[in-house]
């Protein structure tokens, strides 16, 4: 499993089993979010490098993880066939484009409200045969 989804799922239940909900980080952090990742950046996100950052990246990361989980995770049942077949070798790329239809690099556009562009999406190595639907 790509470390963006284990720490993704943990932040998120942590939040649940705490708070009693899911709680997305506060709104103040969304413009820290878009300031700070780009295509570059993104590249450590789904490589999970930038988990070990020891700037503000680290913190970001995490944030980013608990709310692309939870979008992720609306339909459920398609959200753990998702989990259960996402590769930390291509970032979870083939599994989100074969059980989710989603290319994950245009689900961080929309949410860092950046124009869609390739350099978002997992630029690591991709095999969709491996993928279960």
């Amino acid at each position: 499993m790509p470390l963006w989804l284990n720490e993704g799922i943990a932040v998120s239940s942590e939040s649940r089993l705490c708070l009693g909900h899911l709680d997305e980080p506060p709104h103040e952090s969304h413009s820290q979010l878009v300031d700070y990742w780009d295509v570059d950046r993104i590249q450590l996100f789904w490589s999970g490098e930038s988990f070990q950052l020891a700037d503000e990246g680290s913190k970001l990361s995490y944030d980013l993880a608990q709310i692309l989980v939870g979008q992720l995770s609306h339909d459920w049942p398609s959200f753990l066939q998702f989990v259960n077949n996402a590769d930390h070798q291509d970032g979870g790329a083939a599994a989100a484009e074969v059980v989710l239809d989603l290319d994950l690099g245009e689900v961080v556009c929309i949410i860092l409200e950046k124009e869609p562009d390739p350099g978002w999406s997992p630029a690591l190595e991709k095999d969709a045969s491996t993928v279960r639907e």
